[in-house]
C-alpha cells in the first residue's frame, strides 16, 4: 500500500496527484454522462418510433373499423330497402286484386261508388303503413348512426389514451435527460473551482 501524504503537505507530488485524481473523475463523469445521455436519446428515438408506430397501427385499425361499419350499415340499409320495396310491391299487387275483384263485381254506379270508396280506403291504408315503415326505417336509421358514432367515439378515445401515455413517456425521458445535464454541468463547475 503506497502512503500518500496528507492534502495540508505542500508537497508539488501530491498536488499534482489531486488535480490528475479531480481531471480523471471529471473524465469518468464527463463520460459517464455522455453514454447516459446517448442511452436516453436512443431510448428516446425508440419511444418515439415505437410511438408513431403505434399511431399508424391504429389510425390502420380506426380506418379498418369505419370501414367494417359502414359496410355493416350500407347492408342493412340495403335490406332496409329491399323490405321496403318488397312491401310497395305487396300493397300494389293487393290493390290491383281488390280492384279487378270490385269491378268483376258490377259496373253500376253504385260498384263505381264502393270502387272509389274501396280505393280512398285502401289508399289510407297504404299511407298508413308508409308512414309506420318509414318511421321504422328511420329509427333503424338513427340507431345505426348512433352506435357507429358511440364506436367512433370510443375509439378516438382509446387512439387519444395511447398518445396522451406516449407523450408523458417522452416527458419522463426529458426530465431525465435534464436531470443528467444539470448534474454533469455541477459537476463542470466543481471541477472548474477546484
Amino acid at each position: 500500500m503506497i502512503r500518500r501524504p496528507p492534502r495540508s503537505t505542500l508537497s508539488s507530488s501530491s498536488a499534482a496527484s489531486d488535480v490528475y485524481k479531480r481531471q480523471r473523475l471529471l473524465q469518468e463523469a464527463h463520460d459517464t454522462s455522455r453514454s447516459t445521455i446517448s442511452e436516453c436519446d436512443t431510448r428516446l428515438a425508440q419511444a418515439r418510433r415505437e410511438w408513431g408506430d403505434e399511431i399508424v397501427r391504429m389510425n390502420d385499425k380506426h380506418v379498418d373499423d369505419v370501414s367494417k361499419l359502414r359496410r355493416a350499415h350500407e347492408q342493412e340499409i340495403g335490406e332496409l330497402m329491399g323490405r321496403l320495396s318488397e312491401a310497395k310491391e305487396y300493397s300494389r299487387a293487393s290493390f290491383t286484386k281488390t280492384v279487378v275483384d270490385n269491378l268483376h263485381r258490377g259496373g253500376n254506379k253504385s260498384g263505381f261508388t264502393d270502387y272509389v270508396r274501396l280505393v280512398t280506403e285502401r289508399l289510407q291504408v297504404l299511407e298508413e303503413r308508409q308512414i309506420v315503415k318509414e318511421k321504422e326505417f328511420a329509427t333503424q336509421l338513427a340507431e345505426i348512426k348512433r352506435l357507429a358514432e358511440y364506436e367512433l367515439a370510443v375509439e378516438k378515445e382509446k387512439c387519444d389514451l395511447l398518445i396522451d401515455q406516449k407523450n408523458n413517456e417522452i416527458r419522463r425521458f426529458r426530465v431525465e435527460m435534464d436531470d443528467l445535464l444539470t448534474d454533469m454541468a455541477r459537476l463542470g463547475r466543481k471541477s472548474a473551482i477546484q
